[in-house]
């Protein structure tokens, strides 16, 4: 999934990378301004969103 659109904002978009060997998303956005970008320690089983 590249993008969404949902009824309540004007939709999202997602940038993926392949971390490992599996994709992952690494950013998520909105047309109304919330931004997240994710990390992942794959070896700790960790992620982070900020």
């Amino acid at each position: 999934m590249a993008a969404l659109a949902q009824v309540c904002t004007e939709g999202g978009h997602y940038r993926w990378q392949t971390l490992g060997d599996k994709p992952r998303v690494v950013e998520h956005w909105t047309s109304d301004g919330e931004h997240y970008h994710f990390r992942y320690d794959l070896d700790s089983r960790t992620s982070w969103a900020t």
